[in-house]
């Protein structure tokens, strides 16, 4: 079974504007509300890949329901604990005429200690030896930043599978528990606090750690992928899309899909990335047509370095 860990939840709406106007009126569209979040949009991801999932995490406030609803219509298992506090209204506004994107994210709710051990005690109960766990995402508001590290820990023991997206001190202290993989994108590799300079170097140190294998993207520029025996290099298909939101995340499920299905490592690489550039043509983050990423796909070429 996969399962995915969205700890900041959030609802996210979508507008389109032709153009923002300071102090004035602003005339727009609501072209989309969905559930998002990082383990949100990699199940849904999973879900358009045939990959069944199930999302854990937190939930709570004046959306909850409207939330649980939203999933369930969508297909989307869910096992969310809920919370005290209020989970985030997250807000884009497409401006047209600039091309440009406006995001305002919310904080979202502080989790309390007790929450955050029903939390440790829900994956112990659910997950088992042979399971994957998705950890993506920003850690709430109340959590140690430890706290991936310690869910990396309790998998290790009981032999359940990670996949490891985060950033920041969360990021650091996670792949120091060494998970099982790692997507991470350049600048966050090269902020990283490792004794190599250059790329190749980290790249190797980290699979050096145990870490199996690690995808590395850098937006439009070129994507790496690391493992003992490869390491691997595409530049993705040029898309014209508006929607970067949940791409990454798309990249995340096209990676567990490669892992899970057994493909090789060049195939793993070019799945990925044409699921993530085809979440670029749709305006529900992870909601990705595979007809579009199989054409991507066939656009991708993988290099050996």
């Amino acid at each position: 079974m996969i399962y995915t860990l969205t700890l900041n939840l959030n609802l996210d709406l979508i507008y389109e504007t032709r153009q923002l106007k300071h102090d004035q009126i602003n005339r727009s569209r609501l072209t989309s509300i969905s559930v998002g979040g990082k383990g949100i949009n990699i199940s849904r991801a999973l879900s358009h890949l045939g990959i069944r999932s199930q999302a854990l995490g937190f939930c709570g406030g004046t959306f909850q329901s409207f939330i649980l609803e939203r999933l369930a219509l969508e297909g989307i298992d869910t096992d969310l604990l809920k919370i005290e506090g209020s989970s985030r209204v997250n807000t884009k506004i497409i401006e047209k005429q600039n091309n440009n994107v406006v995001e305002i994210n919310e904080y979202g709710p502080c989790i309390s200690p007790a929450e955050t051990r029903a939390m440790f005690n829900q994956i112990r109960s659910k997950a088992g030896p042979g399971d994957y766990l998705v950890l993506a995402g920003s850690l709430p508001s109340g959590m140690d930043s430890h706290t991936y590290e310690q869910i990396i820990k309790i998998c290790r023991q009981d032999h359940i599978r990670v996949l490891l997206d985060a950033s920041a001190e969360a990021l650091t202290w996670g792949i120091k528990a060494v998970p099982d993989y790692l997507s991470i994108n350049m600048e966050e590799l090269e902020n990283i606090k490792l004794q190599y300079a250059d790329t190749p170097s980290r790249i190797a140190g980290l699979i050096g750690s145990g870490i199996e294998a690690i995808l590395i993207t850098d937006g439009p520029r070129k994507a790496l992928y690391g493992s003992q025996q490869n390491l691997l290099e595409a530049i993705p298909p040029r898309v014209e899309g508006m929607y970067t939101v949940g791409s990454g995340d798309s990249v995340d499920a096209g990676f567990l899909y490669g892992i899970i299905n057994k493909l090789p490592p060049s195939a793993i690489l070019s799945t990925a990335i044409a699921c993530g550039s085809a979440n670029l043509l749709t305006d529900v983050p992870g909601k990705i047509d595979t007809g579009q990423v199989q054409r991507l796909k066939k656009e991708i070429k993988v290099n050996k370095l």
